[in-house]
């Protein structure tokens, strides 16, 4: 088996769910791995086209990310585990605009309310963080966006919340979400102002912090 594609980590660090291809030739699956009896469950067998499988916050596989036979992007959703998939958002290669939607990297679909953040263009030329209800396939409020570069990436918390996400002018940008998580920055941007600092990672409860510079 290739692929180790971590798309959801149990909060009480119970189980982890990944999407992993049995070859380099196949579509991935969707499996969910016990901790720490190592336990494997097949939780979404492999479906033509679709190469990426994401999770609600409860961990239960409710869409994919994949691609039609005419080779338009498409995302399929459906309401819980045994509903059947629908695609509720399509993109074609040489058309942005087939369909009025918009290609999408999904960060977060909440199991209660079947709403998530999206990265998407929604109508326009650069990438940015929305709200979407995939039940109405609505968007919903635009959580950043920036009117000339796109969002390079971002991070969720263990609640699902926004933590940071960052974007690339002269230099790369971080907005922060949490008001620890700012100070700190803003700090470590003072302290050494001639270079750029990126926090990697950090502990739970954040007092310990991995920070690269250049």
């Amino acid at each position: 088996m290739s692929g180790d594609d971590v798309i959801h980590w149990a909060k009480d660090g119970s189980f982890l769910v990944i999407n992993v291809a049995r070859t380099l030739f196949d579509w991935p699956e969707a499996v969910r791995i016990d901790i720490p009896s190592n336990a494997i469950t097949v939780l979404e067998r492999r479906h033509l086209g679709i190469y990426r499988w994401v999770v609600n916050t409860q961990g239960e596989v409710v869409a994919g990310l994949g691609l039609t036979r005419t080779g338009a992007l498409r995302v399929v959703y459906r309401e819980a585990p045994g509903k059947p998939f629908e695609t509720v958002l399509r993109l074609r290669l040489d058309d942005p605009d087939d369909d009025g939607a918009e290609d999408v990297y999904i960060a977060r679909i909440d199991a209660g309310t079947q709403k998530g953040l999206v990265v998407s263009r929604r109508g326009g030329d650069f990438w940015g963080l929305h709200e979407y209800d995939f039940r109405t396939r609505t968007f919903g409020a635009t959580l950043f966006a920036n009117d000339k570069v796109d969002l390079d990436d971002l991070e969720l918390d263990r609640d699902g919340n926004v933590r940071w996400v960052s974007y690339t002018d002269d230099r790369r940008r971080v907005k922060w979400f949490h008001d620890q998580d700012r100070e700190f920055y803003e700090g470590l941007e003072k302290s050494m102002p001639d270079k750029v600092a990126v926090m990697v990672s950090s502990s739970e409860d954040r007092s310990v912090r991995i920070v690269r510079t250049s």
